[in-house]
């Protein structure tokens, strides 16, 4: 994974009145939508304010809903087969099946951290951000017991509140910090980069790219290249999701799914 940035490319995404008449199906949520994500399968997993969980497909059908009694710390989309979600107030962790319908929960070991921030899936094992030390942690034995741990360095905000998602992709490990940007580990936990600046809220990724939104633009970073290209967004979506030529523009109650090639 390359650090430099080769060259940057601008293309236009309209959201005009006229694309929105032709080639756009919209849903509307039954509450504020707080985050939202897709997984493989390319269906969108919204986290409502109330603690409801739903997946759209991409017809703009509800194909699940799941209600949890408090809003999830996380929630990672994964493969569409089950989603991940973590509950830092509960000291849970676990799985929602493909139709949202029931929920595994395990209660995360305490013996792993002294403050277990954030938890995100690998396989059969966890990542962990702990707030006590603030280290990233890696667990083994099927989530019994810690790898190893290395400490966040100093360019990783040491306020945790600052720190809110994290996703492994390709054998690499992103940290949200909206002080500061997107920050990556690799499979060891070595600290590679940080992509973007503070002030983001999600990503997401496509293909070989990582993306977030910035003034007015969506911004598209290769994972290898580090490759930059952008789209000027004309609309005020609280997130845009990509997937195959298409867009899920989320904001609101309200989500647009609109079909183009970037």
């Amino acid at each position: 994974m390359k650090a430099t940035l080769v060259f940057t490319s601008m293309l236009v995404l309209c959201l005009s009145s006229a694309q929105a008449q032709t080639g756009t199906i919209r849903y509307t949520a039954e509450a504020e939508i707080i985050w939202a994500g897709v997984d493989r399968a390319s269906d969108l997993i919204i986290q409502l304010k109330s603690g409801v969980v739903e997946k759209i497909n991409l017809a703009g059908k509800r194909v699940g809903r799941y209600k949890f009694d408090q809003v999830p710390t996380l929630i990672d989309p994964l493969d569409g087969a089950q989603a991940f979600f973590y509950q830092r107030n509960f000291g849970k962790y676990g799985t929602l099946s493909s139709d949202l319908a029931f929920a595994t929960l395990v209660d995360l070991e305490p013996s792993l951290a002294v403050t277990p921030w954030l938890a995100a899936p690998m396989l059969h094992e966890l990542w962990i951000v702990d707030a006590g030390d603030f280290t990233l942690k890696k667990t083994s034995s099927r989530c019994s017991a810690i790898a190893w741990e290395v400490a966040m360095p100093a360019i990783v905000s040491h306020n945790a509140e600052d720190l809110i998602y994290m996703k492994e992709y390709q054998n690499y490990v992103f940290l949200l910090d909206r002080s500061a940007g997107i920050h990556v580990f690799n499979s060891l936990g070595k600290f590679l980069k940080t992509i973007g600046e503070k002030g983001i809220s999600y990503f997401g990724f496509i293909g070989e790219e990582i993306y977030y939104t910035k003034g007015g633009q969506l911004i598209l970073t290769d994972l290898y290249s580090g490759e930059v290209r952008t789209m000027a967004l004309l609309g005020s979506s609280q997130f845009y999701l990509l997937v195959d030529e298409l867009l899920y523009a989320v904001a609101g109650k309200e989500i647009q799914i609109i079909h183009f090639k970037p």
